[in-house]
């Protein structure tokens, strides 16, 4: 399994806070979190990796 990617984590990674991420989340910019038994606990690293590079692709057109 790939390294988890807290939300906590997320925030240092994009400079944003919490409550950007979760609305990031709503309107379908950001993927949504993994779940287990309704107790988020972040997002695959490969997915947020993915995510990262979409932005920078769609930043660069």
């Amino acid at each position: 399994m790939n390294k988890i990617i807290t939300q906590n984590d997320l925030c240092d990674l994009t400079g944003k806070g919490r409550i950007t991420i979760w609305r990031w989340i709503k309107e379908g910019i950001l993927p949504e979190p993994m779940r287990i038994n309704g107790v988020v606990l972040g997002w695959d690293n490969e997915i947020i990796n993915t995510w990262f590079k979409s932005l920078y692709s769609s930043t660069k057109n």
